[in-house]
């Protein structure tokens, strides 16, 4: 199957582009200007513009801004569909920009940037390598497998961020609840989820979502639009390569907790590395810390015994309503009990060292 990558096609990509910021039109102008005449952008004044053109002359990738007066993102998203014109959403790194964003990819947009301030204008937070590498992926479909009843499933990604295949997880969640699970890093596999779940006939029972990559207002309105999709969600917090230790401390705030709670969902540590021992803790003491109305609404995943240091703050989650769970390779999933257990070694943070292994 040939490639759709700027660099292989056998003619130019038209872009067509609607964005309020003159900044953020010139660093796209820019991106795409190298190699020459491989992407050719025309730039629109407004949304209206846009589509007047497209239904004359169809672009093989729309970029709109969510915040575009008269006509904004979403409502040229809904007008360009039945064109079959890929869009994706430029929006503002503000916590309704997000919920913009997020409504988007779950209405069909093929990806969305973040932008935010830069020097008296503004500038997208990604960098030219990776906007051309996402440009591939953003004209070529992908598919979803459909999910089996009863069965817990990570969607896997290929090499250019898109979903293959359904394929079975290594170890199951909880049999009460019928789970959907998946991982990502990329915006444009969280629309592509997003879009499967609220196209299901019936409120599927759970899904795992992986926001350590993402901007934390990005994550705040996911996890608030995941909550109304879906019986019980999971924020997974699972540090990529690509993320430092502390980085992620932004995310588990209160804001993205409280829906996870109010809609039963769980959070689950999904790592086991010494480097992380110190992360862990801080996020614990924030779970503890909740009001006892959400602390009851959270379920909390570990995959092996908490370290000495945790099991405080994780007995006090207990003792609010709150569920904490153990599954791991050498045991079943189970609760945690709060007994102690064999004497094991101190994490790295306390000065000792633990067994390093990876996440699932």
């Amino acid at each position: 199957m040939p490639s759709n990558s700027p660099d292989t096609r056998a003619e130019p990509l038209r872009l067509f582009l609607a964005e309020e910021s003159e900044t953020i039109v010139a660093q796209l102008r820019a991106w795409c200007a190298q190699p020459p005449g491989r992407v050719l952008v025309e730039a629109f004044p407004g949304a209206r513009q846009l589509l007047r053109r497209a239904e004359v002359e169809r672009p093989d990738l729309a970029l709109v801004g969510l915040t575009m007066p008269r006509i904004d993102g979403l409502t040229a998203l809904r007008l360009l569909q039945p064109a079959g014109i890929p869009t994706v959403i430029v929006a503002p790194d503000t916590i309704e920009g997000a919920r913009g964003a997020v409504d988007a990819l779950a209405a069909g947009a093929a990806d969305c940037l973040i932008k935010r301030p830069h020097r008296g204008g503004e500038r997208l937070i990604a960098t030219r390598e990776q906007f051309r590498r996402r440009i591939e992926a953003w004209t070529e479909p992908a598919a979803i497998a459909p999910a089996e009843e009863g069965a817990w499933y990570r969607l896997a990604l290929d090499g250019r961020g898109r979903i293959i295949a359904g394929v079975p997880a290594r170890e199951p969640f909880p049999a009460e609840a019928n789970w959907l699970g998946f991982s990502f890093c990329r915006t444009r596999s969280v629309g592509r989820l997003l879009q499967a779940m609220a196209g299901a006939p019936e409120r599927p029972g759970g899904g795992m979502l992986i926001g350590a990559a993402l901007p934390a207002r990005f994550t705040r309105a996911l996890a608030e639009t995941a909550s109304r999709l879906w019986n019980r969600v999971v924020l997974e917090l699972q540090p990529g390569e690509s993320i430092r230790p502390g980085q992620w401390r932004v995310i588990p705030a209160r804001a993205v907790l409280r829906p996870l709670a109010a809609g039963g969902g769980a959070v689950d540590f999904g790592w086991g590395s010494d480097r992380w021992c110190h992360e862990r803790r801080l996020f614990a003491e924030r779970i503890a810390a909740l009001p006892e109305s959400l602390g009851a609404g959270l379920r909390l995943y570990l995959f092996d015994e908490p370290e000495p240091r945790l099991r405080p703050l994780l007995r006090r989650l207990s003792g609010t309503g709150g569920a904490v769970l153990l599954h791991g390779e050498r045991f079943p999933l189970r609760q945690w009990a709060g007994a102690r257990p064999e004497r094991e070694a101190p994490c790295a943070a306390d000065g000792g060292t633990r067994g390093q292994r990876s996440a699932a």
